[in-house]
């Protein structure tokens, strides 16, 4: 590959609307958004500039909310689907990435329950697409869930602080067999 227009011509594609956009991105010149389209980079200004309004005007110092609250999904299969409004990521994912802020994912306990995953045949008979299952079922072994602690940019300390502490109080941590547990002296450094 030597270039964007060599890459587009061997990278395989998902579908025709990505195949669409990076055969239209060959031409371009000039990688600066244009005056009438959004920018990123405003974005990212305003969205931090609400969030540390937000967090000075109600006195908060850190958001907590559930990352991961499925089990992980299989690698190259189908994701957890969504069933009784139990997302398989995070609401602030994608959210936290544009703010720039410092992020925590800490354990928060395990669960055992799935919905079988499967995958169906699109209506033209040329692609896959997810299904949600419906049937629950129980896994053999627990599996772990997530609780995020983010905050505003050049808030990493409190995050630190906060998500320790969480850890610390609630045990939900439980060291693999083979890892055994965490030394004392580093168990330690989140309750001084």
């Amino acid at each position: 590959m030597k270039d964007w227009a060599s890459w587009v011509a061997n990278a395989k594609f998902e579908n025709d609307a990505q195949r669409a956009g990076a055969m239209n991105a060959i031409g371009d010149q000039d990688a600066r958004a244009s005056a009438d389209s959004v920018s990123y980079l405003k974005m990212q200004s305003v969205l931090r500039m609400v969030i540390l309004k937000v967090m000075y005007e109600n006195n908060i110092d850190v958001f907590v909310n559930p990352e991961q609250t499925t089990p992980p999904y299989k690698l190259g299969g189908p994701g957890e689907p969504e069933v009784n409004d139990r997302p398989t990521i995070s609401c602030c994912t994608a959210f936290t990435a544009l703010l720039g802020g410092p992020e925590m994912d800490i354990p928060a306990g395990y669960t055992q329950i799935v919905y079988d995953q499967t995958y169906a045949l699109t209506p033209d008979k040329k692609d896959y697409i997810e299904v949600t299952g419906e049937v629950e079922s129980r896994l053999p072994y627990p599996m772990p869930i997530s609780m995020m602690f983010w905050s505003a940019p050049g808030s990493d300390s409190a995050v630190i602080k906060a998500a320790s502490a969480y850890e610390a109080a609630t045990h939900h941590r439980v060291p693999p067999a083979a890892f055994g547990p965490l030394p004392a002296s580093v168990s330690q450094l989140g309750s001084k």
